[in-house]
């Protein structure tokens, strides 16, 4: 009887424990309800139409800083206390993606795998798969946009040392790592960018040839299944550029020491600023039967024209405005197209860029920059590699191999 009756104290002991606990959170919780509708009142918190107008909401929030006060304990003020469990619940707030935009399923993909040499000449039996490294590359070809997925796997030979080694008999170290092989990934213009050469020149000459503003560009894209912002395509051109500089630094030069005779034009182009729209000029300069060229300059200036022609010997037709149908009016013609529809440069870098582009050789390319060209295309090595790029292949509706 003593020891039932014991029992019996310490499960009512405990129970009471518990119930006072449960008291005590309730009490917090009640004061806290108090203070939040006296919060409330005074216009502290709130959606917008509860707060309060002009400086008074100013010093309302100032207070609201001042108690430590945060946007999540805001957000919990107006959550119901009881919810009707006929009603659904409302959806979790979903995090914020990060990382690369996934390409959209409708866009036609092809999948290839692209193996290490020495797994191709060994063969698979004599290697072990041990993973493999997976991209995306939106490319165009003749049919239009597609995704180029590649899958690079990892091997190692099945024959590699599992046993200690001979300088370590007691096998007290563990055995060395062995050698994983993965294939190289394809080379592309732009490191760290998933488009290939052949999207990337589409944009181009839409951009500089076609004269297409960038919101048009955008919404061609869209259609097509492939959205790409304007920014992006503003990144990608900035980017290449740089890879055009060393071919138009030799067509300059070339231009200033090959030909006796140069024509020369220029206009004037809006570049958008803080207060009120820059002006920025264009020249063209050609070279008869050689090359055509585009500059941007920031005056019209004696300044301008001697920083594009220093070093130049010859005959000189600048702004012949009595030789209608001349040719470097309707090279200008180029560029006073893609000024009526795209109205105005963003920044004077974005001029450079244009001009750029808009300069190209015509029939010498293979003897100018990049530093001996010709000698490079006609090496094997640079053959090979252009033989072995997937991504080139698969744009001319070649074997990717």
């Amino acid at each position: 009887m003593v020891t039932a009756a014991t029992h019996t104290r310490d499960e009512l002991e405990q129970a009471l424990k518990k119930v006072t606990q449960e008291r005590d959170t309730l009490h917090v919780l009640y004061q806290k309800s108090l203070e939040t509708i006296r919060k409330l009142e005074r216009g502290i918190l709130g959606p917008k139409p509860e707060k309060l107008p002009n400086d008074a909401q100013l010093s309302m929030d100032i207070l609201r800083l001042m108690m430590g006060e945060t946007d999540a304990e805001v957000k919990d003020v107006h959550k119901p206390l009881l919810s009707d469990p006929d009603e659904p619940e409302e959806a979790q707030e979903k995090p914020r993606p990060s990382g690369r935009k996934r390409k959209p399923k409708s866009v036609p993909r092809i999948e290839i795998e692209i193996l290490p040499a020495e797994v191709r000449l060994g063969g698979l039996l004599a290697y072990e798969r041990i993973g493999e490294d997976t991209a995306e590359i939106t490319e165009q070809r003749r049919g239009g946009t597609f995704v180029v997925c590649y899958r690079r796997p990892k091997f190692v030979r099945k024959d590699r040392k599992k046993s200690p080694s001979k300088s370590d008999p007691t096998g007290a170290l563990p055995p060395p790592h062995p050698t994983v092989l993965v294939a190289p990934a394809p080379e592309l213009p732009i490191e760290r960018v998933s488009a290939g050469p052949a999207l990337l020149a589409r944009t181009v000459v839409q951009r500089f040839l076609d004269a297409l503003p960038l919101h048009r560009m955008e919404r061609i894209y869209a259609r097509e299944g492939v959205p790409i912002v304007k920014s992006t395509l503003c990144g990608w051109h900035e980017s290449l550029s740089e890879l055009v500089v060393p071919l138009v630094d030799a067509m300059h030069t070339d231009a200033l020491h090959c030909s006796a005779v140069l024509c020369t034009d220029a206009t004037g182009v809006r570049v958008q600023a803080k207060d009120r729209c820059a002006v920025g000029h264009f020249f063209v300069v050609i070279a008869p039967l050689l090359h055509i060229l585009f500059f941007y300059t920031k005056k019209h200036d004696s300044g301008a024209i001697d920083t594009i022609l220093s070093g130049y010997s010859g005959h000189l037709v600048a702004d012949a405005h009595t030789i209608h149908n001349n040719d470097s009016e309707r090279q200008l013609r180029k560029e006073a197209i893609g000024r009526k529809n795209w109205l105005f440069l963003g920044t004077h870098e974005a001029g450079h860029i244009n001009a750029r582009f808009m300069s190209w050789p015509r029939n010498r390319v293979l003897e100018l920059a990049p530093a001996y060209w010709k000698q490079t295309l006609e090496e094997t090595d640079a053959q090979a590699r252009l033989e072995a790029n997937v991504l080139r292949r698969l744009s001319l509706d070649l074997d990717p191999l």
